[in-house]
């Protein structure tokens, strides 16, 4: 191997350095910081490549064995036997890869002997992120393992293209120059998947940061309308209680029970006016029965619920929002069109294995349906159509059951979310 060729292989060993890195990176935890890390393993990797220049294969293999778990011990923090285990199992690997490697190749002279290095690299990465996407545990996002298998495909190529220039340097020998460009190419092609996957799992940090960042900034936010909400009951309910006096001192003076129960029936809607917050324990379903409260109010639909006996914390915000808030928004929309006018929301332990979400509302016309769904129409007021896809796949989304019923003689449309307990499901 000429003096550029040698060049270009010492280069592939600090590449195997980082990949190593991004291999221990889903099984073991850091000493040191990420550049002190990379640097150590690059420097280890160097080492290894002038200790494996002899030839042998047994000292070879012995040389990595060494090199790899002096690394590991250094470097990472965790018992003995698994940094010993994860050292043996790099050490195999990279004998795996090498086997396979030279069986392609056979006998490697010195224009060949690069890609050797090469293909041996590829397949090296290439079973290290096999092994980690299997196994490794840490920085694991399940909603994006397709994209990592998907990733692959680099190293798998890089390999076929240098397979391809070997095949070509067998059948048509290239000059001397030639061979250097290429074979440049290709070693940079091997440093370039490895940096495409630092980047990515860098991309895929920062996502993960992000999204706690903005479940943090919405449950800031949660909080600040929850107490605000609990503070304008408690102000309504001090109110209440300050003109309680006087209204007590009024039926005192009152000589019949005729008047006395006409003065209670005026008092009684400022009693059921105060707001109820709290009541479920669950700050998003107090705040979307406070919410809804109030605008059946504004509205003059009669709104009752039952939230004593199931809470639903289980369920995200965001999903209960989407669930809750289509069948109320449709519930309200077809209860304002109606006669009866009544919204009802019940939330309850059905038996120790689920919880039932249950919505009736005033409708005076039987929605229309379309496979066994409704759909909403502009010729009748009735919307119950819109949202429900919504809502039964955030009830797939939980396993659970969602169905409708429309009572024709009681004029009210019924809709019914089943979920089964986190422990059932």
């Amino acid at each position: 191997m000429s003096m550029q060729q040698l060049l270009l292989a010492f280069l592939t060993y600090p590449a195997q350095g980082f990949m190593v890195y991004y291999y221990a990176k889903a099984f073991l935890q850091r000493r040191y910081g990420a550049a002190l890390t990379l640097v150590n393993l690059a420097v280890g990797y160097i080492a290894l490549y002038w200790l494996s220049r002899t030839g042998n294969t047994v000292w070879n293999l012995a040389a990595a064995l060494v090199v790899n778990s002096v690394l590991l011990l250094l470097l990472y923090r965790d018992t003995l036997k698994s940094l010993l285990f994860h050292a043996v199992m790099l050490t195999a690997v990279q004998a795996l890869s090498e086997l396979l490697s030279y069986s392609i190749i056979k006998t490697a002279d010195d224009s060949t002997a690069l890609y050797a290095e090469l293909i041996g690299r590829f397949l090296f990465f290439l079973l290290l992120l096999v092994i980690r996407l299997t196994f490794g545990k840490k920085h694991r996002l399940s909603t994006t393992q397709s994209g990592q298998w998907a990733l692959l495909l680099m190293p798998l190529a890089g390999a076929a293209v240098v397979s391809v220039l070997l095949y070509t340097q067998w059948h048509y020998p290239l000059p001397a120059s030639l061979q250097l460009v290429c074979g440049g190419a290709a070693v940079m092609m091997l440093i370039a998947d490895v940096a495409v996957f630092f980047i990515y799992e860098r991309s895929l940090e920062d996502a993960q940061r992000l999204a706690e960042l903005t479940a943090a900034q919405q449950k800031t936010r949660l909080d600040r309308q929850y107490y605000e909400l609990m503070e304008q009951s408690n102000r309504e309910v001090k109110l209440l209680a300050h003109d309680m006096k006087n209204h007590l001192i009024a039926l005192r003076a009152m000589d019949s029970t005729e008047a006395v129960g006409a003065y209670i029936d005026k008092l009684y809607p400022q009693v059921d006016a105060v707001g109820t917050v709290g009541s479920s324990g669950n700050k998003m379903l107090d705040l979307m029965m406070n919410k809804y409260q109030k605008q059946c109010q504004q509205e003059a639909i009669a709104f009752t619920f039952s939230v004593k006996t199931a809470s639903l914390d289980y369920i995200a915000d965001t999903d209960l929002i989407s669930l809750l808030g289509n069948l109320l928004d449709n519930a309200v929309e077809a209860a304002r069109n109606s006669e009866a006018k009544t919204v009802s929301l019940s939330v309850f332990n059905k038996n120790p294995r689920c919880d039932a979400v249950v919505i009736e509302n005033s409708c005076e016309v039987a929605p229309l349906t379309a496979n066994g769904a409704p759909v909403s129409t502009k010729d009748n007021g009735q919307r119950h159509g819109y949202g429900l896809k919504s809502v039964a796949a955030t009830a797939q989304k939980y396993n659970a059951l969602f169905d409708w019923t429309y009572d024709e003689k009681a004029k009210r449309f019924i809709a019914t979310v089943v979920f089964p307990k986190e422990g059932e499901q």
